[in-house]
């Protein structure tokens, strides 16, 4: 059930986490369902260092009703999505444009 509530909520308001973050760069970023990607929008993307020494991308945009979420990105392509006070565990990869994706459910969040 949370991998769908992220899947539908990822384009709906929750908190990011704390931290101090870089100024924020405007960025295009997608939603893909299926095959077909949803058109581009733009989106703030920073990054951070967290407690732990890890890179941290906090990400934020007003698409529809807007979403904010940090995502740690690992080596062995698993990523964790923060959201709204939630913990996802995933999969992301980098496409062949040097976008990155991150698998939510049947979807993926671009940027």
């Amino acid at each position: 059930m949370f991998k769908s509530i992220i899947a539908s909520t990822l384009i709906a308001v929750a908190g990011l986490s704390t931290g101090e973050a870089a100024l924020a760069k405007s960025q295009d970023c997608w939603i893909q369902k299926g095959q077909a990607n949803a058109p581009a929008f733009r989106c703030d993307v920073s990054t951070r260092t967290n407690a732990n020494g890890h890179l941290v991308w906090d990400i934020s945009h007003n698409e529809n009703n807007g979403a904010n979420f940090s995502v740690l990105l690992w080596d062995d392509n698993t990523a964790e999505v923060f959201f709204g006070g939630e913990r996802l565990t995933t999969t992301w990869f980098t496409d062949t444009d040097g976008d990155t994706r991150v698998e939510v459910g049947r979807s993926q969040f671009i940027f």
